[in-house]
Parts: structure tokens; C-alpha cells; sequence
């Protein structure tokens, strides 16, 4: 009986320690991942990166004439889609040649993955890769978890496997993107006897009500559901990549928030755990953050957009000068354009991802290798002004207004923006703060340019030089602000954006800011109407809790009291106005009036009694109150 009891002890303190054993087992959570993950220091100094989109859907573009079908595998199994006929005239009937037989005869055999590293090394791309699996669930690398991959179908190499040794090879950081989170609906157009026939490219066949369900603005959450078994599928090959291949950033498209909250942090643990035991410095660049924006432990991206103010946090945006995949009537944004989204990402504590499409054959298309050496040219220039730099106080001055949207982004579809003119200046400073770089985005007509956003302090010892030609003149004005002299000024191998570097300066911020950043409401005087004996000013004001300046920008004083108020459009007056004007130091700027009422952004009116006030009136601008124009995130920006 003793005996008994002793192994029952023994059994039981055993059983305890297993169990203690168990509950010792690290948990990961937000908080485990967030504890050990940094901001890369590589990211914020490399502000300018590329990844290329190429594959299946490059093969079955490569006749096309007009805007690439960049969802070709979804479009060409839907009648209404013009893809549908486009398919049949060039390859068949869509149940005789289905996707998966595109794949097999795509082959690129003019892929060259040292010349593309090259052309991007010269370019001045500090980090480049590939879409590692776009939508269609196609592999470009050595998988063993799928057949449809690179090495075993189609151009029968390891396309990742070669661009990141040559990618390395140029002193670039490596990165890949996935976009297979969208896989199981993309397909949702391809007949299921396809799908029954390729499993592994398709997904798993789908129920019956998958087709005749909610659409996602009828049920966003049923329409996103994820099978389990695809969920574990898509976590299954990111981690299989980045344990091959090392990245230092890994892309994600949208589908990755659609995911269970333990595919997501399996996700991020086991990349980044992988990344720290290999000693890198690795981030996740994702579109939303689901339950992410407390923890930080991911970059945040904006597809075709930007950030209207200079972030606290460094945050990505990815572009293409034309289509994300190729077609041979490919049009592509001018240079110029380009080399400005740069500037103005970077001004915001962004970085840019340039998207390149290679043809079908895997060339790298001569005006995409134009637009590469252009911006290379003008980076051994001026990424003096760009790599390495951090945020001045406010990112820039101007007209060009920027309002924000989904996850603070400005307008989703960036490349329709209005071009950036001489009015626009952007800035960035070295990170030691002694220099500061502005960046005028179009030759002055005037060849005059004045810095109104910075406060020049103390003794005048500093130099001004615009990169690439050599020492400017300048003058200090009485309000302490900087002002260029041009003229004469000319240089064969300066164009686009011009930078000139502000060196040994007492530089601040200046007060009034942000009454010049470009998102500020300006209303020049020659848009000004009268009736009736009085003077209609057009202005728009935001909704803000720290109130709204209305000034008047004039060449001198204005005498006397200003007189009228501001209405609504259809009327309604909301303010009554009757108000000396006070000068706003260090500024050619006078206060109106500080309007706290206004209950959500729109257009008013500000009627003037007294017009002669305005005799030498510039314009009349509206801003909110900043102290700073570096916010925190998840602030509410307006």
C-alpha cells in the first residue's frame, strides 16, 4: 500500500511539472512580437526601393494594345470583361486553354536577373525584389508546397533565387511581396471543373453557396472568410520564402487582414524570429493594420497614395509610372512626375516603392530603362537631399492641397494628382539637423524663390548651394526668412526637382508654418468678387477642435478694421466680423479672425464691408492651428 501511494506521488508531481512545463511556453501575441521589433534603421535612410510585377499575367497581356489586364486570370473568365473575348482571339476558348495552361507556356526566356539588379542598383534603389505570388497563387520561386511554381513550371528557374543574389549583389537590401491572401476569391471566376482539375493553383473546390452568397458590400466578413485550410496555406508559403531567401521587407497586398488572428501572428513571429536569428533588421509592410496600430510592429503602406503631413513613423507607398503588369500599349508617366512623388514622400517621412513590369519575355521595356536612368541621373545629384535624410518641422509649402482619406491616405489614385509647379518646395534635413534641404519642384519663372518656412536665428554664417551647380547669393529678409537669387543661374545636367542645400544656418521652424503648407486654403485676390459694394472671398475651412486662422497675406499693413463675416454658401451667417488685424510675427500675414463653429469641412464665404482694406491684399488664406506639424499616429488630421 505504501508503495502504492509513493507511485501515486511520483505520477502526480510528474504530471505537475509537465504541466508547468506547458503553461512556460512562450505565447505570441501582439505584445511578444511588438517587444522585439524596431522601425529598420535601412528603411528610413533608403526612401527609395523597386519590385517587379511579372508572370502569368505578363503572358497574357503580351497582346495587348491598351491598359494591361492586371487581374487576367479572374477577368478572363467573365463574359462582360473585355479580357474574355481578348483571350479567345488570342489563345481559345477558355475551357480549352484555362489559366493554368498559360502558366505553363509563359517562359521568359530573355530574363536576365543581373541586368535587371543593375538597372535598379543605377537607378538608386536602395532595396528591390519580386512579387513573390501575385493573386494567382503562382510561385515565383523554388516551392515544395505547390507544383505551380517557377522551377517547375513555365520559365523553369528560381526567378527569387536569382534576383536576390544579384539583388545583393549590388549592395540593395532584398524584399518580396505577396498578394495570394486574395487567392480563394480572385478565383471565384474560374469554372470549378478548372478548379477540380488544379487544386493547387485554384484552391480547394468551393461550396455552393460560395458563388450565390453576399457580396462584400452586402456582408464584408462572410464575403472575406478564409477556409482554414487556405488560411494555413498562405501563412505555409510566406514562411517558406522568407526562410529560403532572407528578405529584409516582405509586401503584402490586401487579404492579409482577412486572415484568423493566429494565421496573422504565426505570420509575423516566425518572420520575424527567423530574421533576428539571422541577424537582420526586417519589417512587414502591410495596407491595414488590424489590431496593429497600438503594437507597431509592421510598416504601414498606401497603394497610389501618400500622407498629407509629415508622419512620425515611417510608412511606405508603392506606385507605377503606368500599369502593374505590362502590355505592349503601355503608357508611362513622364519622369518628372515621378521624381516629384519622391520628393514629396520622402518630405513626409516616406518611402517609395517604384513598381517595374518586364514583358512576357522578361525585358526590363525601353521607356520603363529610360525613366531608370533618368532617376538615376538625377539621384547622383541630388540624394544628397534624399538618402539618409529625416523630416524638417513641416514638409513644405505651396498650393497644392492633399486631403486625407482611408488610413490618412491622400487620394488613392495618385497618379491623376495635379503636377507639382515652382510654388511647391518640399524639405529634409540631415539627421544631425545642420542641414537642411529644399527642394523646388519647377525652375521660378522669376527666378526668385523665397524659403518661408524656415526661421533663419543668430549671426549669418551659412552658405546656400543647389546641388549639382555650386554656390547661390541670398538674402536674410526682415522677417528672418531666406530668399534665393536664380538669375543667371544655368546648368545643362540640372532638371525636375531642383535641390538646394542650406549649411551652417541657425534653421528653425517658423511660427507661422502652417499658413504655408500646401494643404492650407489659399484664395489669390484676383479671385475675389465684388457686388453690391462688397468683397466675396471663396475659403475653405476644416472642422477642428484647435480652431481655424483666416489671414490676409498683403505686401503692407492694411489700415483700419476689417468689417463683414462669414457664411455659409446658401447664406447663413455664422460670424459676425469687426477686428484690427494682427500682424502674425516674422510674417506678411494678418489675422482675420480664429473661427472655432465650424461643425464639418466645406466651402464659405467671407463677405467684406470695407473693401479698400484690401488694396495691396495678396490673397486671403485658412489653416488649422498647429503648433508643430509633426503628428502622432492615430491622430485625427484635418
Amino acid at each position: 500500500m505504501k508503495k502504492l501511494k509513493f507511485l501515486i506521488i511520483i505520477l502526480f508531481a510528474f504530471a505537475c511539472t509537465k504541466k508547468t512545463k506547458k503553461s512556460n511556453t512562450p505565447v505570441i501575441s501582439h505584445e511578444s512580437i511588438a517587444e522585439n521589433y524596431t522601425t529598420p534603421t535601412w528603411l528610413a535612410d533608403a526612401k527609395y526601393g523597386i519590385y517587379t510585377h511579372w508572370g502569368g499575367s505578363t503572358y497574357g497581356n503580351q497582346f495587348n494594345d491598351g491598359y494591361a489586364y492586371g487581374w487576367y486570370a479572374r477577368q478572363m473568365n467573365f463574359e462582360n470583361d473585355p479580357a474574355y473575348q481578348y483571350h479567345r482571339e488570342y489563345f481559345g476558348n477558355q475551357n480549352e486553354v484555362p489559366y493554368h495552361e498559360l502558366l505553363k507556356q509563359f517562359r521568359g526566356a530573355k530574363f536576365d536577373a543581373n541586368a535587371w539588379a543593375d538597372l535598379f542598383a543605377e537607378s538608386g534603389a536602395k532595396f528591390a525584389g519580386p512579387v513573390a505570388v501575385h493573386h494567382d497563387n503562382f510561385l515565383m520561386w523554388d516551392s515544395k508546397l505547390s507544383p505551380w511554381n517557377s522551377v517547375e513550371i513555365g520559365p523553369k528557374r528560381d526567378i527569387s533565387g536569382e534576383l536576390r543574389k544579384a539583388i545583393l549583389g549590388n549592395d540593395m537590401k532584398f524584399m518580396a511581396s505577396f498578394h495570394h491572401g486574395f487567392s480563394y476569391r480572385f478565383y471565384e471566376s474560374v469554372p470549378r471543373n478548372i478548379v477540380a482539375q488544379e487544386p493547387d493553383l485554384y484552391g480547394p473546390k468551393r461550396p455552393d453557396n460560395f458563388y450565390s452568397g453576399p457580396s462584400e458590400q452586402e456582408n464584408p466578413d462572410v464575403w472575406r472568410s478564409i477556409p482554414r485550410e487556405v488560411q494555413t496555406d498562405f501563412v505555409d508559403k510566406v514562411l517558406e520564402f522568407t526562410g529560403k531567401y532572407d528578405p529584409d521587407l516582405i509586401y503584402f497586398d490586401f487579404g492579409l487582414g482577412w486572415h484568423d488572428e493566429d494565421i496573422k501572428l504565426k505570420m509575423y513571429n516566425g518572420y520575424y524570429k527567423h530574421a533576428r536569428e539571422n541577424g537582420q533588421e526586417s519589417t512587414v509592410a502591410q495596407k491595414v493594420r488590424e489590431s496593429i496600430p497600438e503594437h507597431q510592429y509592421s510598416t504601414l503602406d498606401l497603394e497610389r497614395g501618400g500622407i498629407a503631413f509629415v508622419a512620425n513613423h515611417v510608412w511606405l507607398t508603392d506606385n507605377s509610372p503606368g500599369s502593374w503588369f505590362h502590355s505592349r500599349g503601355a503608357q508611362f508617366e513622364p519622369t518628372n512626375k515621378i521624381i516629384d512623388r519622391l520628393v514629396d514622400i520622402v518630405s513626409k517621412n516616406g518611402v517609395f516603392l517604384l513598381n517595374v513590369g518586364p514583358d512576357a519575355d522578361g525585358e526590363i521595356p525601353k521607356p520603363l530603362v529610360k525613366i531608370l536612368k533618368e532617376i538615376g541621373e538625377w539621384n547622383l545629384i541630388n540624394g544628397e537631399g534624399i538618402f539618409g535624410t529625416r523630416p524638417w518641422y513641416n514638409y513644405g509649402e505651396g498650393i497644392k492641397s492633399a486631403s486625407t482619406g482611408f488610413n490618412k491616405a491622400v487620394n488613392t489614385e495618385m497618379h491623376y494628382e495635379e503636377d507639382y509647379t515652382e510654388r511647391e518646395i518640399r524639405y529634409t534635413r540631415s539627421k544631425d539637423f545642420k542641414k537642411v534641404y529644399a527642394f523646388i519642384m519647377d525652375w521660378p519663372a522669376n527666378e526668385k524663390v523665397d524659403l518661408n518656412a524656415i526661421q533663419i536665428t543668430g549671426k549669418d554664417k551659412g552658405k546656400v548651394q543647389l546641388l549639382g551647380y555650386g554656390d547661390i547669393p541670398y538674402t536674410i529678409n526682415e522677417n528672418q526668412t531666406i530668399s534665393l537669387d536664380l538669375t543667371g543661374v544655368r546648368s545643362d545636367n540640372l532638371k525636375y526637382a531642383y535641390c538646394f542645400k542650406l549649411e551652417g544656418f541657425e534653421a528653425v521652424w517658423q511660427p507661422y508654418g502652417h499658413f504655408i503648407l500646401p494643404n492650407a486654403f489659399h484664395c489669390p485676390a484676383e479671385l475675389f468678387t465684388n457686388k453690391d459694394g462688397k468683397t466675396n472671398v471663396t475659403i475653405g475651412l476644416n472642422h477642428s477642435e484647435r480652431g481655424i486662422d483666416i489671414a490676409l497675406k498683403s505686401s503692407t499693413k492694411p489700415k483700419g478694421r476689417l468689417k463683414g463675416r462669414i457664411k455659409k454658401e446658401n447664406g447663413v451667417v455664422l460670424m459676425e466680423i469687426d477686428s484690427e488685424l494682427e500682424n502674425i510675427p516674422n510674417s506678411n500675414l494678418y489675422r482675420i479672425a480664429t473661427a472655432d463653429f465650424i461643425d464639418k469641412q466645406g466651402v464659405y464665404v467671407l463677405e467684406i464691408d470695407n473693401p479698400e482694406i484690401l488694396e495691396n491684399t495678396i490673397e486671403i488664406v485658412s489653416t488649422v492651428q498647429r503648433a508643430l506639424t509633426v503628428h502622432k499616429i492615430g491622430e485625427i488630421i484635418d
